[in-house]
C-alpha cells in the first residue's frame, strides 16, 4: 500500500524537525521515503511473512503478525 500525501508529510516533517537530513531538499526526502515505503512492500513484508508461516505454520493472524513486527522494530530501533 502506498503512503498516501498525508503520511508522506508527516514523515517528511518529522525528519526536517530533527535536523537529521536538514541540507536535503522536500523531493529528496519525499523520494527516498517512497523508496522505503516501497521496498518494505515488496521484499520485506513477504518475507517476514514467510518467515513467521515456516516456523508456525497458519498460527497467527495477520494482525498478530503486524504487531509482532512493530514490537520488534521498536526494540531494534532502541525506541522501546
Amino acid at each position: 500500500m502506498a503512503l498516501t500525501s498525508k503520511e508522506l508529510t508527516e514523515i517528511r516533517q518529522a525528519l526536517q524537525s530533527s535536523n537529521t537530513p536538514a541540507d536535503k531538499t522536500k523531493t529528496q526526502i519525499n523520494a527516498a521515503v517512497e523508496a522505503i515505503e516501497s521496498y518494505f512492500e515488496t521484499t520485506c513484508k513477504p518475507g517476514i511473512n514467510a518467515a513467521i508461516e515456516s516456523v508456525a505454520p497458519a498460527t497467527f493472524t495477520a494482525g498478530q503478525k503486524n504487531k509482532m513486527v512493530k514490537f520488534w522494530l521498536l526494540s531494534k530501533f532502541r525506541i522501546l
